[in-house]
């Protein structure tokens, strides 16, 4: 999934509670703010689980929908599970999963026209 949304590894280290995991750091290619996320590597657990008062979604912004819509027929491509896009608040979105069932959305910034 991280190769598909343009994010490659840039830093491995020791996850410092438990040094049998490694801690994983992506970005984009300008290594630019807001485009990092991390992971921690456990072996051999189960799929998560959404639980109650937890952070469930990770978000990703795009300039427009016309990007979305790029998005959406790349994710296809991958054969990558999403829903359709929706509106709220004035903006495009959609929800897309990866292959632990991890649960992310994208968000178009194209403004409406608006007051």
């Amino acid at each position: 999934m991280i190769e598909i949304l343009g994010l490659h590894l840039i830093k491995k280290t020791v996850n410092q509670d438990d040094i049998r995991t490694y801690h994983l750091y992506f970005t984009d290619d300008m290594v630019k703010a807001g485009t990092d996320i991390t992971f921690f590597d456990f072996l051999g657990i189960p799929k998560g689980k959404q639980g109650k008062n937890g952070i469930t979604r990770l978000g990703f912004r795009v300039p427009n929908d016309k990007a979305s819509e790029w998005w959406q027929d790349r994710l296809d491509k991958f054969e990558i599970s999403h829903d359709e896009s929706k509106t709220r608040f004035g903006a495009k979105y959609f929800y897309f999963y990866d292959f632990d069932d991890q649960q992310y959305q994208l968000v178009s910034e194209e403004k409406p026209w608006c007051c």
